[in-house]
């Protein structure tokens, strides 16, 4: 019995919903964007190609970081 139980949990079908941890980037007025390096510089503006971080400052103070790829 405990055999064909433990078959039934591995194999039955469950109600399972997929979710993801990625949050996704909704821009709600931004005040300020920084860009740095990947290496935390700081550059004076966006990069036009390469791997560059994005810091977003919002309306409220919340800031988003996201990695961002330009070409």
């Amino acid at each position: 019995h405990a055999d064909r139980t433990r078959m039934r949990w591995v194999f039955e079908e469950t109600e399972y919903e997929a979710t993801t941890a990625i949050k996704s980037f909704k821009s709600d007025g931004a005040n300020a964007t920084a860009y740095y390096s990947l290496q935390g510089i700081r550059l004076n503006r966006k990069p036009t190609s390469g791997i560059f971080i994005e810091v977003t400052t919002n309306s409220e103070g919340k800031t988003i970081s996201r990695k961002v790829s330009a070409q």
